[in-house]
């Protein structure tokens, strides 16, 4: 398969992700190459292709490190027994969603930091074989070194690594030994306690040399079948997953400790796949009524303070907060898109510039007419203040660090906030607003930041007219009333 493909006018780099991040980070990473130039984008691509090896390699151990709850530093040797492909992959599979969600940030940050060096033109394509030259030489240097140290008719032989009375030793009797390992809360402590109890309780309490997969099976099925709070017939998957993963970390610590070199127990074992109800709800649009709550709670009306912004209050601040809903009701922003957006000018038409953050897909790079209704709101004039006085948008004194985190318990805080409900449904809202209008299908998806379905519909998407801009402006109307939040 092609290492570098062609999309529309741009080349883009087409890596495969190695087979035990798979489950973290998709089959393959797709990155732009920023040019259409076939020379520059090998150059490029090359440059991109060894770095993104370097980053997969440091991903395993950082994946590691959180399996294990230790800093990358502290990591030894030990804790790499048995390091394979197996054994990483079903430990990415034990990982908790937070974790989950630690690496692919952390895994974000790695590329985007190597794209932002694609530019520089002094990576000429004779730089970049030298690099790729220079990695062979010592990949086969290594071999040729490595074999000259062997008899001939002798196969590499893995040096015995001595176990030690540890051993024989019982998992709740090395429970200190491994948290003094590691910092961890007090809390953590207590549940990884709690696992090792039900673990033994459940398998005996056999020496760590003597627990063997099955026992860890069998725990499972255990976790399983163990009924689950709230009256539900079967555990919960994210507490199967969280209490599988500590007894299979603890264990391939202890047998790293004790010396032992057989393939690390357990590893392999699985929990169950999510139920329909377990796995992510379905969003739904906020009702008319349900936006009335939201645009007549005391953040709009009357607060007691910044600290106290669902309390009833005679207090009204118009800063971040305040039109952060407003914008993402009237402009169906992603909450992710709205802290480095900008004010930007069409032809006479104020528009909310998402060309810089929209990146979650292609089209999410766009520009969104301003509502009339959101302008009256203050918005515009706020905006350009901001912009003024050398700040960003939604990046203000009182802004919060995490907006969805932040408006979804504004949201739980004032009644509306449920599995359906949560501020992306905002953003739904929006979407219903715009099909209410009967807009065209192109421009609908141009100014939500989706790709067209069809060849016709994606040629020229890159650009808003202010034709399509105009229409959206006349035709798309708010599901409330806003006046009472008309700046005078």
């Amino acid at each position: 398969m092609a290492f570098i493909l062609r999309r529309r006018a741009g080349l883009y780099a087409r890596v495969r992700v190695p087979t035990e991040l798979a489950g973290l980070l998709g089959s393959h990473i797709v990155r732009t190459l920023r040019t259409s130039d076939r020379r520059k984008a090998q150059t490029r691509g090359a440059w991109f292709r060894v770095r993104i090896a370097g980053i997969f390699e440091a991903m395993k151990h950082e994946a590691n490190a959180i399996v294990l709850g230790k800093d990358i530093e502290s990591l030894t040797n030990s804790d790499l027994v048995g390091c394979d492909r197996v054994r990483l992959l079903a430990d990415i599979e034990s990982l908790t969603d937070a974790q989950r969600k630690l690496l692919k940030t952390r895994f974000a940050f790695l590329v985007a930091r190597s794209e932002r060096s694609l530019d520089d033109d002094t990576q000429d394509l004779r730089m970049t074989e030298d690099v790729l030259l220079a990695l062979k030489d010592a990949k086969q240097v290594g071999l040729i070194e490595g074999l000259r140290q062997v008899p001939d008719g002798q196969k590499v032989q893995k040096p015995a690594v001595k176990q030690d009375k540890r051993a024989n030793k019982k998992l709740s009797e090395l429970l200190d030994l491994y948290f003094s390992d590691r910092t961890l809360s007090d809390k953590t402590k207590n549940e990884i306690r709690a696992t090792a109890r039900d673990f033994e309780s459940e398998v005996g309490k056999k020496a760590i040399k003597d627990i063997t997969t099955e026992d860890v099976a069998s725990f499972k099925t255990w976790l399983q079948d163990k009924p689950g709070r709230a009256g539900r017939a079967q555990s919960a998957h994210a507490t199967v997953q969280k209490s599988l993963g500590i007894v299979k970390s603890f264990l391939r610590w202890a047998h790293g400790e004790a010396g032992i070199t057989k393939e690390a127990v357990g590893q392999n074992v699985l929990p169950r796949k999510k139920t329909r109800e377990e796995k992510a709800p379905l969003r739904l649009a906020f009702s008319p009524e349900q936006l009335g709550v939201i645009f007549s709670s005391p953040l709009f009306t009357g607060c007691h303070s910044r600290q106290q912004l669902s309390q009833v209050g005679k207090s009204v601040f118009r800063d971040d907060r305040f039109y952060f809903f407003l914008c993402v009701l009237m402009t169906g922003a992603r909450v992710e898109e709205l802290p480095n957006s900008h004010l930007t000018d069409l032809d006479g038409v104020t528009c909310l510039d998402l060309t810089k953050t929209g990146t979650k897909t292609q089209a999410g790079a766009r520009i969104i007419p301003i509502l009339p209704a959101l302008e009256k709101t203050g918005f515009t004039a706020w905006a350009r203040r901001r912009v003024q006085d050398g700040g960003e948008l939604f990046r203000g004194l009182h802004a919060p660090k995490d907006w969805s985190q932040w408006s979804n318990r504004y949201l739980a805080s004032i009644g509306v906030s449920d599995r359906e409900h949560t501020t992306y449904s905002l953003r739904h809202a929006f979407r219903q607003m715009m099909r209410g209008a009967n807009l065209n299908l192109e421009i609908m998806n141009k100014i939500f930041g989706h790709e067209g379905e069809s060849v016709g519909e994606n040629y020229g998407r890159q650009l808003l007219t202010k034709e399509e801009a105009q229409a959206f402006l006349q035709n798309v109307k708010p599901p409330i009333d806003f006046k009472h939040l008309y700046q005078k």
